[in-house]
Parts: structure tokens; sequence; C-alpha cells
């Protein structure tokens, strides 16, 4: 027996409740079931429910609870968060709260940091099913997730398209009725549909939104239109991130002038793209020059007010 398909069945009738008529009952129950069956053992650490993937009673999956075991807890946490979002049972939430800090221990630690007492090493554990399954709970409880950033958070459709800017974010959905829920580090003073105004409401039964002053969290329900634009005012330019995944150049490229596109000027020969290793689960930077003691970039970035470029150089002394 395995707990994966009964919470994964969970997972889909709270996503699609007009699935099942009973989805309520039969969600709270496979939760139950999976927190209760004595097929495989548990372990409870400061309310956090850890769980193992599957047994017969005597024999399981795959080490102790206490030593393994993020992505399967990390799944049953998602599940908790949903049915909290769906009925508003507090109860759930702060047992998806306990068993998601569990599971950040278990996340971006050493090579084997799926199974840190073992050989083993599962990379869905470290880079699929637990990271994946804590997004669930940032959509669930978006007020979980960062407060001085901007994020879509979650929506009943599938996101194609979403785009930061300074007190603004845009995005576009398959489909073109869906409800939708982010966190935002600033107060929105438009949301418009295709082109057209939503207006704010206490409840979303129609098409509008609905913004909490208190922890920023906008929800947004649109009908017969798939791109949404959010604007408002705030104090911050959004951040910016550096990948080396996206755009994918291949391991070993060279890094020449500007990469990505006005955001960093690389020294000529210096730096390099390098393959997944050690603590690096992607691509990541590398020296061409592995016994160089120095290397360096210049940061270039528009500034917010004036349209003005600055830029710093950064030199780093590599020890």
């Amino acid at each position: 027996m395995n707990q994966v398909i009964p919470l994964e069945f969970a997972r889909y009738v709270l996503l699609h409740p007009d699935k099942d008529p009973q989805w309520r009952e039969h969600a709270k129950q496979l939760i139950e079931w999976v927190k209760t069956t004595p097929k495989w053992p548990k372990y409870i650490v400061h309310g956090a429910t850890v769980t193992t993937e599957q047994g017969n009673g005597i024999e399981f999956c795959c080490y102790l609870p206490n030593q393994c075991c993020d992505s399967h807890t990390s799944r049953l946490a998602a599940v908790e968060a949903l049915y909290f979002m769906k009925t508003g049972d507090e109860a759930y939430k702060e047992a998806a709260f306990r068993s998601y800090n569990w599971v950040t221990y278990f996340q971006g630690l050493s090579a084997k940091a799926a199974t840190p007492f073992g050989p083993q090493w599962w990379f869905t554990d470290e880079f699929a099913d637990g990271p994946r399954r804590m997004m669930d709970a940032f959509y669930a409880v978006p007020e979980w997730a960062p407060a001085d950033e901007t994020h879509l958070r979650g929506s009943s459709s599938i996101a194609t398209h979403v785009s930061y800017g300074k007190d603004s974010v845009t995005y576009s959905t398959f489909d073109p009725e869906a409800t939708d829920v982010l966190r935002l580090d600033f107060v929105p003073e438009s949301v418009m549909a295709d082109g057209r105004a939503l207006a704010a409401r206490k409840d979303l039964n129609a098409p509008g939104f609905i913004f909490d002053a208190s922890t920023k969290v906008l929800r947004v329900r649109h009908q017969g239109a798939k791109s949404v634009s959010v604007q408002g005012s705030g104090e911050q330019a959004p951040s910016l991130y550096v990948t080396f995944d996206d755009p994918h150049l291949a391991a070993g490229t060279q890094l020449e002038r500007r990469y990505p596109s006005g955001i960093i000027d690389w020294e000529p020969g210096a730096w390099q793209i390098s393959v997944p290793h050690g603590k690096f689960g992607t691509f990541n930077l590398s020296l061409v020059d592995p016994k160089a003691e120095t290397a360096g970039f210049v940061s270039t970035r528009r500034g917010s007010s004036s349209g003005s470029m600055h830029t710093t150089e950064v030199r780093r002394r590599l020890v």
C-alpha cells in the first residue's frame, strides 16, 4: 500500500470539486487514512506529521521517517493546505504549516539531502516533488509567500505568461474563465481583463477582484478574457534574477559581454556555464581558469525614477 494514489486523488477533487459531489468528505477521509494507516510508520515532531511512502505493516520504504521522505511529507502538507483553502478548516492549515516547516530542513542541504543518512539520493525529492508541493502551499495560503515581492501564486487555469514590473504585473491564462491568486508588494489601483476594468467586490460570485490590504493578497476572477493586467502604487522595483538555465546555453559556453541582455556585462574569457554538480542542481557559473584568483563582471541596472543606467563593477577574490 502507498499514500501517493490517495493523496493525489484528494488533491484532484479539491482542485476540481465539480468532478465529485462528495469532494469534501472524500478528501478528508483520504487525508486521515494516510495519517493513521499502520501500513507504514509515522513520525511526529513539533506538530509535524512526517510520513514515508509505502509498506505492508511489516516492511516499508525506504528509511525511518525522521531520516527521509521530504517529498512524501510535502505531498501530505499540500493536500492539507488545499483542504484548508476549500473549507476554511484552520486545523488543516496548521497541520500543513508544521509539516512544511519540517520539509524545509531536507531541501537544499548536501548532495544527498533526500536521504542524508543513507547512500541514496533522489532528484525528485530534492528538485521536483518536494519544492513543487510547496508551491501548492503558496497558492492555498498566499500570505505564506514572501511579503516584499510580487508573485502570481496560482490559478484555477494554467498560467501561460507572467511579467513583473514596478508596481505592476501582467499575466495570461489558458482558459478565458479563471480565478487567480496573487500576493503583491504594492496596492493595486486598477485590474484589467483584456483591457476591460474589473470592479472591486466583497466576493467572487461574479467577475471582479478582492484585495486584502493586511496581507496584500489579490484574488481575481475573469470571464471571457485571458489576459490580466494589475497596476498600482508601491515603493520598490521587482528583484532581478540571473539564471543559467533560461535562456539556456550549452555547458562550457564562455559568457561574453551581456548575458542576460541588459543585466550583466561579463569579463571576457573569465566566466563559463557549468553543468550541475555537488550542491548545484542546475546549470551554474564557474571560472574558465580554475586557478584564477580574481574575476569580475559589471552589473547594469536601469533606475526606476529617472530612467538612467546605474553601472556597478563587482570584482571578487575567489578563495
